[in-house]
């Protein structure tokens, strides 16, 4: 129950306090919920470390488990490095030395379980020897200190791998024989620059970095130049700029190309001058251009895995797709008619060999239509990115003209035609029957490598009537083809 005596508040440098003989009369029930509530979590310990007392919240479930630290030596329930610091506190204590205002954190453990921190201001209870702790839950701190510490690791890897990237990337620019400029689409202005594009200005790369890139060339040049620019860039084919700059060496070519980076869109422009540009002077790259566009074989790029990079009009034309973009990034196992097949038939041997020649299948169009084709395939390579070339042509027209004239001769005509009526005919044409048989079966094995299931499936059988037809011929035990026996 409260004491009677009315309070008097007092003022001493700053800190307020009660009078003697007006301190309230409290109840140690009372004064302990006041305690742990004021406080995270509250020990009352002797001079010797032992706990005596443990006060905290009973809504904080996390410190429940602090309840069987009475009649425990505090020093066992401290981390290594906190028990100095504990034992420096108690001396200081015991000296009367002892500053209340002073925190001091304490690393906790328990059980070897769970470890955290605390920070605790220490008060001697008077002539008992008693020592009240009051600490303050330092866990939402020492987390937030740890996303900070994690944040600014990845911050500070991030930053480098961005330096060095730019690194290479100048380096990178630098080394290139190409005049490179990088143009921003939404101001116009330079933002990088080699010193080959800085030489055919007439400037240097300090100066052109930064600076309008219109203002480079002529005024009749100036005005429409980042649209044009942009236009070209935006084509399905290279599209060529004419220039003349203000100084310089005479009228440049300009070939942009559309590029996107951490959101904005640039423009990378390469300067060519014009009476020595490689796209007007290189006769070879300019010839295998035109085949490529108006060449009446298809011809389709891939990477390793077989998806489309780039395929011509005539492609387009066989498979009945009026837009490249439907093309572009698609398995071209998605036109073959064995699919998969077909394509990994065409992507082994090839690399295998350097080339395929002569591989007979069909095209799919999207709508169902099949066309029957042979296909040549050529490894390009390339030290990280594979490409692969692929030639198609019709042959259609030679189905629909007859089958081409047999290699046999006239003596072997006349041995057949004397046979008609000493025999059936199933039994005169069963030899040749068979003798092409077995050429399609050693042709489709060494094709796919041994490898029957595709073999079965190019034969157009299943894998059991292969397998007969393997022992009916002897093809099984037979070396010499490659084949042998692995069922």
């Amino acid at each position: 129950v409260a004491s009677s005596h009315t309070v008097s508040p007092m003022t001493t440098e700053n800190t307020r306090y009660w009078g003697a003989g007006s301190v309230p009369v409290i109840e140690p029930n009372v004064l302990g919920g006041i305690i742990a509530a004021a406080c995270d979590l509250s020990l009352m310990v002797s001079s010797t470390g032992t706990v005596r007392m443990v006060m905290f919240d009973p809504k904080n479930k996390h410190f429940a488990a602090t309840k069987h630290w009475e009649g425990s030596d505090l020093r066992d329930l401290l981390t290594t490095e906190s028990v100095p610091k504990f034992d420096a506190q108690l001396q200081k204590i015991s000296r009367g030395t002892a500053d209340i205002h002073q925190r001091v954190e304490l690393n906790h453990v328990s059980g070897g379980e769970w470890e955290f921190p605390m920070r605790y201001t220490f008060h001697g209870m008077n002539d008992n020897g008693l020592i009240l702790m009051l600490g303050q839950d330092m866990r939402p701190v020492a987390e937030m200190q740890q996303k900070l510490t994690k944040t600014q690791i990845i911050l500070e890897r991030d930053y480098e791998k961005h330096r060095q990237s730019e690194a290479r990337f100048r380096a990178l620019l630098e080394a290139s024989r190409d005049a490179l400029v990088f143009i921003s689409t939404d101001s116009g202005l330079v933002s990088g620059a080699n010193d080959a594009a800085a030489s055919l200005l007439g400037s240097s790369r300090e100066k052109l970095v930064g600076s309008m890139f219109a203002q480079e060339f002529e005024a009749q040049n100036q005005g429409k130049l980042s649209k044009t620019l942009f236009g070209a860039a935006m084509g399905d084919e290279t599209r060529l700029v004419d220039v003349t700059p203000r100084r310089g060496n005479g009228p440049l070519t300009i070939v942009p190309k559309l590029v996107r980076a951490a959101g904005e869109q640039f423009l990378l422009c390469t300067m060519l001058p014009s009476d020595t540009s490689s796209y007007h002077a290189d006769p070879l790259r300019e010839n295998l251009s035109s085949l490529f566009q108006k060449g009446a074989d298809a011809i389709v790029f891939t990477d390793g895995d077989g998806t489309v990079l780039s395929a011509n009009g005539s492609f387009l034309d066989m498979i009945e797709i009026s837009s490249y973009a439907q093309v572009k990034g698609q398995p071209l196992s998605d036109f073959l008619s064995r699919g998969s097949v077909d394509l990994q038939m065409l992507l082994r041997n090839s690399r295998a060999e350097g080339k395929l020649r002569s591989y007979t299948t069909q095209i799919v169009s999207p709508y169902g239509e099949q066309h029957s084709v042979e296909i040549s395939a050529t490894f390009i390579g390339g030290d990280t990115d594979l490409v692969y070339g692929f030639i198609l042509h019709r042959t259609d027209h030679r189905n629909a003209m007859g089958a081409p004239a047999t290699g046999m001769n006239e003596e072997n005509i006349r041995a057949i035609m004397a046979l008609v009526g000493s025999m059936k005919l199933k039994k005169i044409v069963a030899p040749t029957t068979d003798v092409i048989e077995k050429m399609c079966i050693e042709t489709a094995i060494e094709l796919t490598q041994n490898n029957r299931v595709a073999a079965a499936e190019i034969l157009g059988l299943s894998r059991q009537s292969l397998y007969v037809k393997l022992r009916k011929y002897g093809l099984l035990s037979r070396k010499q083809t490659g084949i042998q026996e692995n069922v």
